[in-house]
């Protein structure tokens, strides 16, 4: 069994998904991160986090409760354990890698900083940030774009953890900056069509299981 700590955010949706397209048992164990901090003083979640205090996190309780944080890392984890959505080809493997890494590093951290700095009352503080991280999000949608020129997935034409790793964020966060990209909107659209993509973007705010 699967435990799943997360929440409602693109991140913990990336695991959700997962776990639904690999239709084996999970439970989910939300953890409110917009209650002033207050998931930070839940030790175990701490734990599982390896003292981050940040989601997802998950125990696979039938490998000696041995638990795993950052949303890519569970994903290449479960993905692993089960053997499915990862190619057996060294290279192509890499490619999986590099992708789900271009997503830790880039998409998801620029897309994160324009969202917040939309939100700001300071119009000069909020025009900084929107064009600043704004300005390098559609760079980054834009090198998404031309790497799915030609092709139905990020890698090697078949439906990979880097799929599962990207898609949230250029669904929730990331539709201003690649709306002109029609190779990135026809991709989300092909995503769409795993009823696993929907069903992961519901998961988090409730507890849920499936046995």
């Amino acid at each position: 069994m699967i435990e799943l700590y997360t929440w409602g955010t693109p991140n913990g949706y990336k695991v959700a998904m997962l776990l639904e397209a690999l239709e084996v048992p999970y439970k989910v164990f939300p953890i409110d991160i917009n209650q002033n901090e207050a998931h930070k003083q839940n030790e175990k979640f701490v734990r599982i986090t390896g003292g981050n205090g940040r989601i997802p996190g998950i125990v696979d309780t039938d490998n000696d409760n041995f638990t795993v944080f950052e949303s890519a890392a569970c994903c290449l984890y479960l993905a692993r354990k089960y053997n499915k959505f990862l190619p057996s080809d060294p290279k192509l493997l890499s490619e999986v890698e590099q992708w789900c890494m271009f997503q830790m590093a880039g998409v998801g951290p620029m897309y994160g900083q324009w969202n917040h700095f939309r939100q700001r009352d300071n119009e000069d503080v909020k025009n900084y940030g929107m064009k600043r991280y704004g300005d390098e999000g559609k760079r980054l949608s834009m090198v998404l774009n031309n790497r799915l020129e030609g092709r139905d997935y990020l890698v090697g034409n078949k439906l990979t953890v880097a799929d599962f790793v990207m898609y949230p964020w250029v669904k929730l966060m990331g539709g201003i900056m690649s709306r002109e990209h029609k190779n990135v909107q026809r991709w989300g659209a092909k995503c769409e069509e795993h009823p696993a993509f929907k069903k992961g973007m519901t998961i988090g705010k409730e507890p849920y299981s499936k046995l």
